[in-house]
């Protein structure tokens, strides 16, 4: 399985508990991609973020957005591109759309 997992106000509101999530995930033969939008500006912040929160990962792709309304088409092109079966995340849209798409979207 291949899983989906936001940073900010999802990883970030319980590191601890997606640590384990993603070491169960990752030890049953699944992959875990950290998937996040971020501003312009916070490349570097974000990494420092993930690193920070030491939850393991196959991967990470973080999406540039200008206006917040962009976030879920962004993440959603990504989503598609990895082929994953199950995203969790803080935003109501982004989990809205992956369903429309096929993919289990779960709010944190």
């Amino acid at each position: 399985m291949k899983i989906g997992l936001d940073l900010y106000d999802t990883i970030t509101r319980d590191p601890k508990f997606f640590k384990k999530f993603a070491e169960f995930v990752l030890a049953a033969g699944g992959q875990i991609w950290i998937v996040s939008a971020i501003g312009p500006f916070n490349n570097k912040q974000a990494h420092h973020d993930i690193r920070h929160s030491r939850v393991p990962y196959t991967g990470i792709e973080l999406v540039v957005f200008t206006e917040l309304h962009m976030v879920p088409s962004l993440k959603m092109a990504v989503f598609e591109r990895l082929g994953l079966d199950m995203i969790i995340d803080d935003r109501a849209d982004t989990c809205a759309s992956a369903w429309v798409h096929g993919i289990a979207g779960f709010i944190c």
